[in-house]
């Protein structure tokens, strides 16, 4: 069993790929604002169990945001 490292907020852009994220244990005060302030139109947000050894989703990267797919404005 992997050692279990926290929750973590993580937004998705409309490409499907990350494009904010941070962990609620240690990170309450941000962490309580992270929805109304990282949110925009078509994104989605998943708080989810972090594990040691987990994949991360992959990062939007600048080509999403030039292509307009989603990324951070």
């Amino acid at each position: 069993m992997s050692k279990h490292l926290g929750k973590m907020h993580i937004v998705y852009g409309a490409c499907g790929h990350v494009v904010a994220a941070c962990w609620v244990k240690g990170n309450e005060h941000d962490a309580a604002n992270f929805k109304r302030r990282k949110l925009r139109f078509g994104q989605r947000l998943e708080t989810v169990e972090r594990y040691a050894g987990d994949p991360m989703p992959e990062w939007c990267s600048a080509l999403c945001r030039q292509q307009g797919e989603g990324g951070e404005v």
